[in-house]
């Protein structure tokens, strides 16, 4: 019988613990929203989205503490296009932001297609019986790095990787 009390009494306190830690958690998680709220480079970055039409859809936010973390804000206008807003925030200063809407993805894509470069590399992976899979868009503070990605039937993968900047394909 106190084995058993003993053990009640154990999980109870496991369980308040949990609770304690959930709700620090979500407090920091909101802190860390509050002053990413008050950030002028982020509204500054939000408020552009709301000019170009897109709503605020829905936000991952991965705090480290109250003023440290990364955060994704996604946005949606009406046609459906998606656009994004990514960042990192150190002691309350931001550290990276970017953002990047559908429309710059499809303008990216054009001119990497456009590249004569890029052109002769997909020529040559296409040779080799390689098909592309996917495109990924990292875009970082001053420039985009563009990596298409292809995969033959063996399963062997390659990329192409390039980067834009000033709205030109470089490297």
């Amino acid at each position: 019988m106190v084995q058993n009390n003993q053990m009640n009494q154990n999980m109870n306190s496991v369980q308040q613990e949990m609770q304690e830690q959930a709700q620090a958690q979500q407090q920091m998680k909101q802190e860390f929203q509050q002053n990413l709220a008050k950030n002028r480079q982020f509204m500054e970055k939000h408020q552009e989205m709301l000019d170009k039409g897109y709503n605020a859809t829905t936000a991952d936010i991965s705090p480290e503490t109250n003023d440290t973390g990364d955060f994704q804000v996604n946005y949606q206008n009406e046609k459906g296009e998606t656009a994004q807003i990514n960042g990192k925030i150190n002691n309350g200063s931001m550290e990276k932001l970017s953002s990047m809407t559908e429309q710059d993805m499809q303008e990216m894509m054009q001119k990497l297609e456009q590249n004569e470069d890029f052109q002769k590399f997909q020529k040559e992976l296409s040779d080799e019986g390689f098909n592309r899979t996917n495109t990924v868009f990292n875009p970082a503070q001053n420039h985009t790095q563009i990596s298409a990605e292809y995969q033959n039937s063996q399963g062997e993968n390659k990329e192409i990787k390039a980067d834009y900047i000033n709205k030109s394909i470089q490297n």
